[in-house]
């Protein structure tokens, strides 16, 4: 089961590793879908919408804008948002379509979340942040050199070779990592197990009270008028992201990154009728004690709460992850393995009257 665990953990943190920097890598691998020329204006989102309902003949569920003006405007086209369309906004084109799965950021993600089998895995991933703290924890215990030198504790004995050479590296790449690990597993963990936590912080947001059902289909015509109500009832920020009702009872979600939010993403939701009324504000930066502390779970597991350096020790984080797996995966098969067998050269001579002692 250790054996289990710890190759698992390898694996996330690999591909927690590539995910810090997945969108880059993403479109430096994908140009032609990812990539635009700037241009002097951008298309409005209702053209956006226009294009892709002509073009592919389905409605979206939701579109993502994202910071970088280079980069296209995804539309998902189902609200799982694992199929999206590529779309450049200065000259409304469909740039492509694809399975996010397809694409080896997309792939890497899906491993990472739930090691490609669904809510079970997710549940595992969960589990594996909590085996990582405990590793963690233990790991430290261990170690702690109490009334020994810390230079020490500290070092690395020579030669460096055989079991020790493996203990000692395994030791120096935990102990430079633990704080990374930790953040890493409780991050990721409170992430999977994120109703357990709800509960156990509290959080002031309330359920939306449903809308009477729609007797007419959602017009995306509306779209931009949508947003300028956001925008009026909250002005500043960006929009990120738009979701579009998948029900008859559900409002339009705009989702903004307001200035001071460090989530990527932002948590600021504007919830609109479609009718055209604002149903509720949530602004992040007026959120309780209990929400500021969940939103900084996607930041902190990332390291964008850090900035580049806090992406860049998140990324190491995963590496010595994959480490501390491997240099204790030989160990473990060191301490295992058969005793070393003496040289005959080595051996002894056995006196006479050893030698004719019955067994």
């Amino acid at each position: 089961m250790g054996l289990g665990a710890g190759t698992l953990l390898a694996v996330l943190g690999l591909s927690g590793t590539l995910l810090v920097y997945g969108t880059e890598v993403d479109a430096w691998l994908n140009p032609g879908l990812r990539q635009v020329e700037v241009g002097a204006s951008r298309a409005s989102l209702v053209d956006l919408v226009a294009v892709v309902e002509q073009g592919l003949g389905e409605i979206p569920a939701g579109l993502h804008v994202h910071e970088d003006p280079r980069l296209a405007v995804e539309v998902w086209l189902d609200p799982s948002a694992r199929r999206r369309a590529y779309l450049d906004p200065y000259r409304p084109r469909i740039l492509g379509v694809r399975d996010e799965q397809a694409s080896l950021v997309g792939f890497v993600r899906a491993l990472h979340v739930d090691l490609l089998t669904g809510e079970a895995g997710h549940r595992v991933v969960g589990v594996l942040g909590l085996a990582l703290m405990l590793l963690c924890a233990t790991g430290l215990a261990r170690w702690w050199p109490g009334r020994r030198s810390w230079r020490e504790a500290l070092s690395l004995r020579r030669p460096l070779s055989g079991v020790r050479g493996a203990f000692d590296l395994h030791k120096l790449g935990g102990i430079c990592s633990t704080v990374l690990l930790l953040l890493a597993g409780l991050s990721g963990a409170t992430l999977v197990f994120g109703g357990f936590v709800t509960g156990l912080v509290g959080t002031a947001s309330e359920p939306l009270p449903a809308l009477t059902p729609r007797q007419e289909p959602l017009s995306l015509r509306r779209l931009d008028a949508w947003v300028a109500l956001a925008d009026q009832a909250l002005p500043g920020g960006r929009v990120v992201r738009i979701q579009l009702p998948a029900r008859a009872t559900e409002p339009v979600r705009i989702r903004k990154r307001m200035p001071g939010e460090v989530h990527p993403n932002g948590m600021t939701f504007i919830h609109i009728d479609p009718a055209g009324a604002v149903m509720r504000v949530d602004d992040a930066r007026r959120a309780s004690r209990g929400d500021r502390l969940l939103a900084l779970r996607f930041p902190v597991h990332t390291g964008v709460l850090f900035g580049a350096a806090g992406r860049l020790l998140t990324a190491v984080g995963g590496l010595a992850a994959a480490w501390l797996a491997a240099t204790g995966l030989l160990l473990w098969a060191r301490r295992r393995g058969p005793a070393p067998q003496r040289h005959p050269s080595l051996t002894p001579p056995q006196s006479p009257r050893n030698a004719n002692a019955s067994p």
